[in-house]
């Protein structure tokens, strides 16, 4: 059965993702899409507001699903903590940190890049490893030599992972997973300050395997067959297709999500007023995502009133598509 934060955004049928430079526009951001009848919005942590402002959108409106992402420091991590955040992945290790989150029953996925790293972190009882920065440390060489006498150890190596290394890193035993920019846009954990939802750009099996142990609704990223199968084998069933108008648009997702009857699918990136419909008259979508409802320059410049209308004429949208 779906989660039950899953079904509603379902019910919404569009999701808006947000920016926010100054968290004091978060309480009229919310009251503008609340007002335009679209309870919901995931907030991205590419900017330093981002704990501050999904906290002040909870607070101020409550009845919203608002979803976060990425925890990069180690004030962020209690900042993230306090704020309602369920996980920390670091860029290296520190002892302080780790030792924090183990405290604090917060899952932490941190970096390392040497032998002396991987065994602090041995020491602290962690298996699940983010090698970074992954090419400049000697990349899958050196990740096949550092990372061989460690049986049992997972790694996630990071930083200069690309379309065209990436199944060399994928074809090596003790390698979980891959994170990388080129596919996860920035955000590499999502969640923080009272969210109910998280939603990554791409699939990245150590958020979803802590996302599925702490019973946190997750919608990770997919583009490809491959991807979906490694969603599946996790037992999702409510995926991001991720970037949607890149990756061939409604005639890529009607024929990549044809034969998995079944899933369900929420195609992001390229989505607008004028494709819309086109996408939720698909069979296979859940609902639809997008950033032309809330652009950054409405934000900033307090254009509230246009953002209430754009994301009422998506509402109306979604109503007469359905």
């Amino acid at each position: 059965m779906m989660n039950e934060v899953m079904t509603r955004l379902g019910e919404i049928g569009i999701i808006p993702v947000v920016a926010i430079e100054d968290a004091a526009d978060a309480a009229d951001l919310g009251s503008a899409l609340m007002a335009g009848n679209l309870p919901c919005a995931e907030i991205t942590f590419r900017t330093a507001a981002a704990a501050d402002a999904i906290h002040k959108m909870s607070e101020a409106h409550p009845d919203m699903l608002v979803g976060a992402g990425t925890v990069l420091t180690v004030a962020q991590a209690k900042e993230a903590k306090a704020a309602g955040s369920k996980f920390i992945v670091t860029p290296g290790f520190d002892a302080a940190v780790v030792d924090w989150c183990l405290a604090n029953d917060m899952p932490i996925t941190p970096g390392v890049m040497t032998p002396t790293d991987i065994n602090q972190a041995i020491a602290k009882g962690l298996s699940l490893l983010k090698f970074f920065p992954a090419e400049v440390a000697g990349g899958v060489k050196a990740l096949k030599a550092i990372g061989g006498p460690y049986v049992g150890l997972k790694f996630i190596p990071t930083g200069g992972i690309n379309i065209n290394n990436l199944s060399d890193y994928l074809a090596l035993p003790m390698v979980h997973a891959c994170g990388g920019s080129f596919m996860v846009a920035q955000a590499k954990e999502a969640k923080a300050a009272g969210s109910k939802f998280i939603v990554t750009p791409g699939f990245d099996a150590a958020v979803v395997d802590w996302c599925l142990a702490n019973d946190m609704p997750i919608t990770p990223g997919v583009m490809t067959p491959t991807d979906i199968n490694q969603a599946i084998a996790k037992g999702l069933s409510l995926l991001k297709f991720f970037p949607a108008e890149v990756a061939g648009g409604v005639k890529a997702l009607k024929a990549i999500g044809g034969p998995y009857v079944g899933l369900k699918f929420i195609p992001t990136g390229g989505i607008n007023i004028n494709n819309l419909s086109d996408y939720l008259a698909l069979p296979m979508v859940h609902a639809c995502g997008g950033s032309f409802m809330v652009k950054k320059p409405w934000i900033a410049g307090g254009q509230f009133d246009l953002i209430r209308e754009t994301a009422a004429a998506a509402v109306a949208a979604v109503q007469e598509a359905r």
